[in-house]
């Protein structure tokens, strides 16, 4: 078991020092514990039972028995004395803290469970206070903070309502001669859209003139390539089917008889020649392979044979090698009629194979040229001389001709007869339209005579519309013929609309919220001569719409514009800004108006001349003051328990506090915020604790508490730094002694 004698004598002269001031009443709540807590009894008989000769724990009994009228003898709680010199300084509270660690290191085991003193109750309040003081100075920093942004807020509205009223007197002052500059405009255009609508109108009959001829002559000429093409393809296909007919017809009797030869004069013409008919007949079998797949060609052989058969057996074979081609066409002749019967030819086919079999024989079926011949003879039967030229032209390009080839030929034809002019102009016409289409070659035709024949055209053309001839000539031909009437309004709107001036279409855009298209064609709809009227009333409706989108909703916007132009070409400052005012008032929401008059006070009138009164940019004073004195109307007619508070808490009047929050010409800047923030927590403060009966307070470490918040928020390590550095009494706030008499003894 710990024995307390060793502790209490390393703090007996600390306790038997006379002449020194009463510092604190220590409580030490045992908590009795299992076999190894120390029980109260020996505590207090020790602390009681010391030698006669030291009078200081009986001293200290009487104490607490004559001053603190809740003590009882327990066996739980302990009570310990502390007398010392200077006992309010930072150095003995240290000591009695480093007491206060030894006991707990001694006793933490046995028993000891806590402690309380009047340091411990310090602390207590103090960091109680810290923390309060930390809200008020939050809270306050908000208010500071909320009210200077909300006064800067009505102050930037303020300076917009009077940017907005003087700019609005600034655009007045030039309406009335901005309107009638644009009248001068409308009229100048009108007739310039005139001019070009007829020019149009005109380029477009010659356009669609020159393409009716194109379109005929490029329609007469592909007519022919048409035609040119079909019959070459035909005679051809003609030609084809003459040289797959010979092979049928002499082709085989040529192989056979050129085996038949030479299997003759394989014996030296000695077999017979129906042995060589037939060694004949069995290799052309072989190297045709039995004729498979083609059976026209076979049965056509077969026929061949028998007829050949017939007419060389009653010869020797030497007098028919002598004359084996005339045998085999002799052949053909007796096959051609059989084979016609056999197959079922129609009498077209069968006239077609017998005039080929009569002109052609075996050894010459294959020249080219007595084919090219037969093909043109049978191909230009019962024609005209002008109709065979032409089919033997068509012949002549060759089996593939080129695309140039049939369009040379085609066009050799077409312009038959013509001048040179009129051919130069088939050619052109022909050529380009194939190479850019219908629409360009009349375009680009078009543009090239005129070049030639006024070349200043197309000068006049780009000087005065800012586009090309060939623009022009495209527009004018999209215009359909007869031409579309919308198109040729919209074709004429979009050529001025690019010949006006940057600056006139900037004005436009940006004045007018409409384009140079929109503006043109507004024109153009008005007609040709627009009146006087006409005009007025389309530049009083452009300025109506540029006028409706301000945000004047209530505006009587016809009225404004004649009130506007009756000022006159130069008005004063003072009577654009007196119209100005009027407009803004007639067209404010009666929302608006009713709640400038609930928030301050004024009717929309007083509010808005009080508003224009300082001027754009207002005087900073000016602006202040009206700021200040509106919003200070403001709190007292809807707010009045906020302006109270103001007033209460931090013992100013309400127009110093918001002068004061509202600072210079912008919010308040950080290094701002927190001095006036301090400043009225240190009002708040000072007022709270001056209602405390229990308390003494130092204003100076109240005002040192609210710095050391404004840059740190560790409550716990500034309480205790003030604990270690500072004396009691220099501390923001300790507990009087009828608060440390209720506390110690609670139940009395």
């Amino acid at each position: 078991m710990v024995s307390l004698e060793g502790l209490f004598d390393s703090y007996s002269r600390f306790m038997s020092s006379k002449g020194k001031y009463l510092l604190i009443v220590w409580v030490l709540v045992l908590v009795l514990l299992s076999p190894y807590a120390v029980t109260l009894s020996h505590i207090i008989s020790y602390s009681i039972s010391v030698p006669s000769s030291d009078k200081e724990s009986q001293t200290a009994q009487n104490l607490i028995q004559t001053e603190f009228r809740g003590y009882q003898s327990s066996n739980t709680t302990a009570y310990l004395v502390l007398e010392g010199r200077n006992v309010l300084s930072p150095r003995f509270y240290q000591e009695f803290t480093q007491l206060n660690l030894t006991l707990f290191s001694h006793l933490g085991g046995g028993g000891l469970n806590a402690t309380t003193s009047i340091y411990s109750l310090e602390y207590k309040l103090l960091l109680n206070f810290i923390d309060g003081t930390a809200q008020a100075l939050q809270s306050t920093e908000r208010a500071v903070n909320s009210t200077s942004n909300a006064l800067h807020s009505l102050a930037n509205n303020i300076t917009a309502q009077s940017k907005a009223l003087h700019n609005l007197a600034l655009n007045i002052s030039t309406l009335a001669s901005s309107m009638w500059n644009l009248s001068y405009a409308v009229a100048n255009l009108s007739s310039r859209s005139h001019t070009l609508k007829e020019n149009l109108t005109q380029i477009n009959a010659d356009l669609y003139s020159l393409q009716n001829e194109v379109v005929s002559v490029v329609n007469q000429v592909d007519a022919l390539v048409q035609k040119i093409s079909a019959t070459n393809r035909q005679l051809y296909a003609l030609r084809s089917q003459v040289n797959l007919s010979l092979q049928l017809i002499y082709g085989i009797p040529l192989l056979y008889s050129d085996i038949w030869l030479r299997t003759a004069s394989a014996s030296n013409f000695t077999q017979p020649t129906a042995y060589v008919d037939q060694a004949a007949n069995q290799t052309v079998f072989a190297l045709e392979n039995n004729f498979v797949g083609n059976p026209e060609a076979e049965a056509y052989y077969r026929l061949f044979y028998y007829s050949w058969w017939n007419i060389t057996q009653s010869e020797s074979t030497s007098s028919v090698a002598a004359s084996v081609y005339t045998y085999a066409d002799k052949a053909v002749g007796l096959t051609i009629p059989q084979f016609v019967v056999a197959s079922g030819l129609s009498g077209q086919q069968a006239s077609f194979l017998e005039f080929l079999a009569s002109y052609f024989n075996v050894t010459d079926f294959q020249s080219p040229s007595l084919v090219d011949e037969f093909t043109l003879v049978y191909a230009t039967q019962g024609l005209s001389p002008e109709e065979a030229s032409f089919v033997v032209a068509c012949f002549d390009l060759g089996q593939h001709p080129s695309v140039q080839q049939v369009d040379g030929l085609a066009l050799y034809y077409a312009t038959q007869g013509l001048s040179p002019e009129e051919a130069s102009f088939v050619r052109q016409a022909f050529y380009g339209v194939e190479q850019e289409g219908v629409k360009g070659f009349v375009l680009n035709h078009f543009a090239d005579e005129v070049n030639k024949t006024e070349p200043t055209v197309a000068q006049n053309i780009e000087s005065h519309l800012n586009i090309t001839l060939e623009q022009f000539l495209s527009y004018a031909y999209a215009l359909g013929y007869p031409p579309n009437q919308s198109l040729l309004d919209n074709y004429t709107v979009l050529i001025i609309s690019r010949v006006i001036p940057l600056t006139f279409a900037h004005t436009l855009e940006q004045q007018f919220n409409t384009t140079p298209t929109l503006f043109v064609r507004a024109i153009v709809s008005l007609g040709y001569p627009a009146t006087n009227s006409s005009i007025e009333d389309y530049v009083i409706g452009l300025f109506t719409t540029k006028v409706s989108t301000l945000p004047l909703k209530g505006l009587n916007v016809t009225r404004f514009l004649e009130e506007t132009y009756s000022l006159g070409a130069k008005p004063s400052p003072t009577s654009s800004l007196s119209l100005a005012l009027n407009v803004t008032i007639e067209s404010l929401p009666p929302s608006l108006g009713a709640n400038i008059t609930k928030s301050f006070g004024v009717t929309p009138t007083q509010y808005f001349e009080e508003v224009a009164s300082i001027g754009y940019p207002p005087a900073p004073q000016a602006l202040r003051g009206l700021t200040v004195m509106l919003f200070s109307d403001y709190l007292e007619r809807n707010n009045q328990s906020l302006a109270a508070n103001i007033t209460s808490n931090y013992d100013l009047s309400l127009q110093s506090f918001l002068e004061g929050v509202y600072g210079s010409g912008e919010p308040l800047g950080v290094s701002q915020l927190d001095s006036l923030s301090a400043s009225y927590t240190y009002r708040l403060v000072a007022q709270r604790l001056s209602n405390q009966p229990f308390l003494t307070y130092n204003l100076a470490g109240v005002n040192s508490t609210i710095t050391l918040l404004l840059n740190n928020s560790d409550y716990a390590y500034i309480a205790k730094s003030m604990m270690e550095g500072e004396y009691l009494t220099d501390l923001p706030v300790s507990p009087t002694k009828g608060l440390l008499y209720e506390l110690v003894t609670p139940s009395l």
